[in-house]
């Protein structure tokens, strides 16, 4: 006798779905027995209980809906309050390096000197030059920005990356301060081979001098240059013996000889980062500080030729 396999499947199917009702039927009389053995108060409460859990349930799922939805709707709103930002940012910069362009080729016009324009600029210097100067919104800060660009396009390699990261932390007070200070300083131009200093060394004159009654430097602004590297308040010139140097101060220039058992010039000196934050700041003379300083130097036999003709730097002074 030939065995189907098709129709051996077939019995054996029904055999379990009529074994799965037969168990489903005597689960649920088991229920309906237990049930019925219990209370009608118990069966209410069972009814609210099993009510409460679905609707419970129900709840925490439409929360968790609800706050998937907010959570979407946020995370779109963040990103575009994000992206309106970063474009207002952007604008913002664009629109300070555009004013601080602006105020650099008025300096060059003044100067005859735009021709030369940007060509001679290091690319990486350039680049961050921009970095360090696109945040600043303050016209007297741009102005700063806007004649270390005049230097360095006049003459390249004359700004160094250190000054433009000191410019780029200084606030509208430290600037002002700055350009205070530099109005008390003067250009000592000396025999390097003879005295052992460089061609070139800048003081500040009668910042420490307490007869110079209209200095306006104290002790906490010094302080605060020193701190920013503007100044190095613990060294000073010292000649022993008859020594001879040229004091230049703005367009006026005197021939100082000092007296046989030496001088000292005790007062504040710059540092690299100050000179060339010298050149670029926009000073104005101290009234009377130049007479002050004479009637100084003649009270202590220190004897004075002058002024002479103004000193014309070359292309070989710093």
């Amino acid at each position: 006798m030939d065995i189907d396999p098709l129709k051996i499947g077939d019995n054996l199917g029904k055999i379990v779905e009529r074994e799965n009702k037969r168990q489903e039927s005597e689960h649920a009389l088991s229920i309906r027995t237990r049930e019925a053995d219990l209370a009608p108060e118990q069966l209410i409460s069972m009814s609210a209980a099993q009510d409460t859990a679905d609707i419970q349930r129900a709840y925490a799922q439409n929360r968790i809906d609800l706050i998937r939805t907010r959570g979407s709707i946020e995370k779109d709103r963040m990103l575009a309050i994000a992206k309106e930002r970063a474009e207002l940012e952007c604008l913002r910069r664009q629109s300070n390096l555009a004013a601080i362009a602006k105020k650099a080729l008025l300096l060059l016009k003044q100067s005859e000197k735009e021709s030369s324009m940007i060509e001679g600029i290091d690319d990486d210097w350039w680049a961050k030059y921009c970095r360090n100067a696109e945040d600043s919104s303050d016209p007297c800060l741009q102005q700063i920005w806007a004649r270390t660009l005049k230097n360095e396009i006049e003459r390249p390699g004359s700004v160094s990356v250190h000054t433009i990261k000191l410019i780029n932390s200084l606030n509208k007070k430290d600037a002002e301060l700055i350009a205070k200070f530099f109005s008390y300083v003067a250009m000592i131009r000396v025999d390097e081979n003879k005295y052992g200093y460089p061609d070139n060394r800048y003081i500040a004159m009668g910042i420490t001098r307490p007869k110079f009654v209209r200095a306006e430097i104290n002790s906490s602004d010094l302080l605060l240059l020193r701190d920013i590297g503007v100044i190095v308040w613990d060294e000073s010139m010292k000649f022993s013996g008859e020594a001879s140097f040229e004091l230049d101060y703005f367009d006026r220039t005197y021939r100082v000889n000092t007296p046989n058992f030496g001088y000292g010039l005790t007062d504040v000196n710059l540092t690299i980062i100050g000179v060339e934050l010298l050149k670029i700041c926009d000073r104005q003379p101290v009234e009377g500080l130049m007479e002050f300083m004479l009637q100084e130097f003649k009270g202590i036999g220190v004897s004075i030729a002058g002024p002479l003709p103004p000193w014309i730097p070359t292309t070989a002074s710093p």
